[in-house]
């Protein structure tokens, strides 16, 4: 199977540069046997890190064992936990209303399935238990940075891991972003949807 990039549908833009991409929740697969159909997958992630430098940043958080702290401090906060819950129930929402505008009911007409491929999948695609409880981050890690840091800047703050790696980018690499300076513009990139 060949897998081509998700789509960028916006940009969310920061002093004239893009940090964010808002990705269709689709991407094309073709058939290796039968070159000729094409069809989609469920993209689980739907806010990418564009900025390079954002990037790199998070990452020297991650390989400072900030993944494990982060999720240490969820398993000893049960009102985190509720509100990562809350937010990954929104996210589910959100990206399920991306499938009803015009481009993904043209998708759904061919792949009536897709919609299966997110039920139990939060931020990120991370697996959910169902019903979503605050509880299942006993179990569940966070699994990328990234992805929480993408989404608190593209949801102007409402990802609470976000917002822990947003005051560590701050405190560790003197980065810091005003949300109050982003807005979103229309993609400027068709087929592209990498870190």
């Amino acid at each position: 199977m060949k897998k081509f990039p998700a789509t960028v549908t916006r940009q969310l833009v920061y002093n004239g540069l893009p940090i964010v991409n808002e990705l269709f929740p689709a991407r094309k697969v073709q058939s290796y046997r039968a070159r000729s159909e094409i069809l989609y997958e469920p993209f689980p992630t739907i806010y990418w890190l564009a900025s390079k430098e954002l990037a790199a940043a998070v990452s020297v958080l991650e390989s400072n064992s900030f993944i494990s702290s982060f999720e240490e401090r969820m398993r000893n906060d049960c009102d985190a936990r509720a509100v990562l819950c809350k937010q990954h129930q929104a996210y589910t929402q959100e990206r399920s209303d991306m499938l009803l505008t015009e481009a993904g009911k043209a998708v759904l007409k061919g792949n009536p399935w897709l919609p299966k491929g997110f039920v139990s999948r939060g931020i990120g695609g991370i697996q959910l238990s169902d019903p979503p409880s605050p509880d299942m981050f006993e179990h569940v890690g966070l699994k990328c940075l990234h992805l929480h840091y993408a989404h608190y800047l593209a949801s102007n703050g409402n990802n609470i891991v976000g917002h822990w790696v947003a005051r560590e980018l701050g405190v560790q690499c003197k980065i810091e972003v005003d949300l109050n300076d982003l807005e979103w513009s229309l993609a400027t990139l068709s087929e592209e949807g990498r870190r």
